[in-house]
Order: structure tokens, then C-alpha cells, then sequence
């Protein structure tokens, strides 16, 4: 752009013309990094810094991702065995952290496989340690994987067993309990997942079945499967869009593009019942497994754990956020 200087007003215009036309694009289509053996499994974006956070299920670190693709760790703690589902309480400046061992990392053990359903809390800016606990810790003889985790607006903490039929609370304290425990919830594999914060309810995901439940905070006993006209196997992460839209993401574990989906859900209902909005599926999509909103546009994990627990020999070194609303 040539810039023609006739008087200090005129070229003070064309100077922030000129910024204008070579400002980066502030929402990117993909983002690519690398980090050999990572093995995403969360993802989060952390607006005041500009930058998306990814836990890691093999190397149990968080990490920092920006547009341009940098890598870097930015909380590295022998507590996160498998780092697994991240979720951002905003008001509370707080990161938290699902820790589970499925086997597959690097701080496995005998003591932890299939018996950590952890969370771990964080200081959003400086990665601080707030509080750690183990919630299966009195019940040693189950299974376990803390998955994901949402709040509500006090800070109560909600988060979900795959590997347990139960649902964990903790209060802003941290006291936890078992917030609800049904057997409908169990099954083969990995049973609930994803979770969100609906108003006066919560909507989790239940993996092995494809199907969506509606959890009343007030009275939990009470809750329903969400009528929907067909299952979502697979059913992974969800992301809350407003208060009628949310956003599930689908996988199956072998990196199947059929099952590899994103769906856009809406409800008229409070969501006792929900219909498909859309549907996505970009090529190049290898075992999605959440989301993250920014800036009202989709963002989700390319995780390709279907290569981690096929046991390939080669670690994979490359991963990617699709931007799914471009």
C-alpha cells in the first residue's frame, strides 16, 4: 500500500489503514502443533492470554498452545498421571484439571491404573496447585476415570466416572461427595463423559450408549434421558454454546471417520428434549474429543488417541484445533 503524505490528518487515515489491512486474522481456521506422544485429550481457551491449554493423556503436563502453533508446558506436576478433561472457572481465575490412569502413560502404575479419578485445581494465571484429591479414594476396589468436570456459578464442581456409574460434587471449599450414583449409568467401557451446566440442571454424556441425560441439581434422582431422534456412539465432549445450543462431539475409538463428528444441538425445552442443528465432520478429523468456545466460534481437538491405545510404535508428533464455524 503506498501512502501519499499531503498534510498530518490525511496521513494519520492512511496509517491506520494500513494497520488495518495487515492485522492478523483474529480467529484462525486450524492450528497445528507438535509435541511428539502428547496425546491431547482436553482443551480449553484462555482468553486474557490469548492462548488455548491442552492436557496430555500420555505425558500428564498442560500445555500452552498459541494461533501460531507454539508449544509449551505450562504446568508440569507428578500428580497428573493422565491429564484428561480441563475445564476454566473464569470467575474464579481457576483451571481444573481431570487425572485419570487408563494405562497408556508415562507415570503409570499399579497403585493408580484404573484407580485415580483425580482432580486437580490450578491458579489460571501463574499454574499454582489449589487443591488435589483423589475422589475414588474410598472406594479402592472399583474402577475408575475422572473424565470431565463442569461449575456452576458459586464454584460448585461437578465431574463425571467413565469407569464408575457415579457423579462426584465438590463444594467451593472442597468438600466433595458423590452427587449421584445409578447403575444406569455403568456398562461396558466408558460410560459417562462429557458434562455441562444448563440452568438448574446438568447434561452429561454417556460414551458407550450415545445418549444425553438431563440431571436435575435440585433433586438428581430425577433424571431423564434427553429425547433426541437418534444416539451419538461415541459421545464424548460437550460444549456449552447458550442457554438452548450446546455442542457434542463424537468419536468410536478407532479414528473412523463415520463416527468422527461434530453436532450441533438445540432445545426448546429446558432440554428435556433436543433436535440436530448441524453436523460436521472436516477432513483430516482422527478421534475428536472436545471443544473449546472462543469468541463464539467452535474449536475442536484433533486428538488421535486411536493411535495411543492401538499401541502404534511410532508416537504420533503432530495435532490440531479445527475451527469448525469457518
Amino acid at each position: 500500500m503506498q501512502i501519499i503524505r499531503t498534510g498530518a490528518a490525511l496521513a494519520g487515515a492512511a496509517l491506520s489503514l494500513l494497520s488495518i489491512a495487515c492485522a492478523k486474522p483474529t480467529h484462525v481456521a486450524q492450528i497445528s502443533f507438535s509435541n511428539a506422544d502428547l496425546y491431547p485429550e482436553g482443551v480449553v481457551y484462555d482468553a486474557p492470554r490469548s492462548r488455548f491449554l491442552v492436557s496430555s493423556l500420555r505425558k500428564g503436563v498442560i500445555g500452552a498452545v498459541s494461533d501460531e502453533g507454539r508449544y509449551e508446558v505450562f504446568i508440569e506436576d507428578e500428580r497428573l498421571v493422565s491429564a484428561i478433561g480441563l475445564h476454566l472457572d473464569r470467575e474464579r481465575n481457576r483451571l481444573i484439571v481431570c487425572v485419570s490412569d487408563p494405562g497408556v502413560s508415562v507415570r503409570t502404575k499399579p497403585e493408580t491404573q484404573k484407580k485415580l479419578a483425580g482432580v486437580a485445581v490450578y491458579n489460571l494465571s501463574d499454574g499454582k496447585l489449589l487443591h488435589f484429591e483423589n475422589l475414588a479414594a474410598n472406594d479402592p476396589d472399583g474402577f475408575h476415570f475422572a473424565n470431565a468436570a463442569t461449575t456452576t456459578s458459586d464454584g460448585t464442581i461437578y465431574v463425571t466416572n467413565s469407569f464408575s456409574p457415579v457423579i462426584y460434587k465438590i463444594t467451593p471449599d472442597y468438600k466433595s461427595s458423590e452427587f449421584l450414583r445409578d447403575e444406569r449409568f455403568g456398562g461396558e467401557g466408558f460410560g459417562l463423559n462429557g458434562i455441562e451446566i444448563f440452568g438448574d440442571a446438568l447434561i452429561v454424556t454417556k460414551y458407550n450408549e450415545g445418549v444425553l441425560f438431563r440431571i436435575p441439581l435440585a433433586d438428581p434422582a430425577a433424571y431423564a434421558e434427553i429425547a433426541i431422534d437418534r444416539k451419538f456412539p461415541g459421545a464424548d465432549g460437550l460444549v456449552k454454546v447458550d442457554d438452548s445450543t450446546l455442542v457434542l462431539i463424537s468419536n468410536r475409538g478407532g479414528g473412523q471417520a463415520e463416527y468422527d463428528r461434530v453436532f450441533t444441538l438445540t432445545s426448546a425445552d429446558g432440554w428435556k428434549s433436543a433436535r440436530i442443528a448441524g453436523e460436521v465432520q472436516k477432513p483430516g478429523m482422527e478421534f475428536p474429543t472436545t471443544a473449546a468456545l472462543r469468541g463464539g466460534e467452535v474449536y475442536v481437538l484433533n486428538a488421535k488417541l486411536n493411535r495411543l491405545f492401538s499401541g502404534a510404535t511410532e508416537p504420533t508428533t503432530s495435532f490440531e484445533i479445527f475451527n469448525i464455524s469457518r
